[in-house]
């Protein structure tokens, strides 16, 4: 008999380091779970909503079954096989990276991060090619060490320069209350434009990435 789940859990932690190197794939793992969370799906729209082939995603179903992760909910009897529902545990899953044997901080992250950044990438690239029809690569060096990066040919109309996508990093060599700043300011900025986002009319949706980390 299946168990009957009335009020689903908003937040699941997993224990145990078999769950979590299974769900330790970043971009993989969100795919196959994003159709499941909050709500209960059958494979075939989830294969369409992720992108994944319907037997790759089969197969996945499978194992975040076995893993406790996904729960089948329902079977919808209908001429032929019937349709099979699952819903994953919990609205939202926590995976301890102390469980992940596996891969370092580093890989992890590089994974969790790797559809958001490539989706920035290729958006900053077509609104750069409107910005200017020119790039360069650029090589220099610093009193901070060597750089490389990618630019467009500088435009200097006040009105253009402001369509030129933010992509840029930059090597500072800061003072404590510089730097102390600098954090307080991104992370007010960040609040700021998370609260007006969903306002006005005529809105565009835009990628916001900040970053700031101390060299060591």
């Amino acid at each position: 008999m299946l168990p009957t789940i009335l009020n689903w859990e908003k937040t699941f932690i997993v224990s145990d380091e078999k769950t979590a190197s299974l769900l330790s794939h970043g971009t993989h793992t969100i795919n196959v779970l994003a159709p499941f969370l909050g709500q209960e799906n059958n494979t075939r729209n989830a294969s369409e909503e992720s992108g994944i082939k319907l037997n790759v995603l089969a197969y996945w179903v499978h194992k975040f079954c076995a893993a406790g992760i996904l729960i089948h909910t329902k079977t919808e009897k209908r001429r032929g096989s019937p349709v099979q529902y699952y819903r994953a545990i919990a609205d939202e899953i926590l995976v301890p990276t102390s469980l992940i044997a596996s891969a370092s901080d580093t890989e992890l992250l590089t994974r969790v991060q790797q559809q958001e950044y490539e989706m920035f990438t290729a958006n900053a690239v077509r609104a750069g090619r409107k910005f200017s029809p020119e790039w360069y690569l650029h090589y220099f060096r610093s009193e901070l060490g060597q750089h490389w990066t990618m630019r467009p040919i500088e435009n200097n109309d006040p009105v253009k320069i402001l369509e030129r996508p933010l992509h840029d990093w930059s090597h500072l060599d800061l003072a404590p209350t510089a730097l102390k700043e600098l954090r307080r300011e991104l992370w007010a900025l960040e609040a700021k434009y998370n609260a007006l986002s969903g306002q006005g009319t005529k809105r565009k949706r835009v990628t916001l990435h900040l970053g700031l980390a101390e060299i060591s």
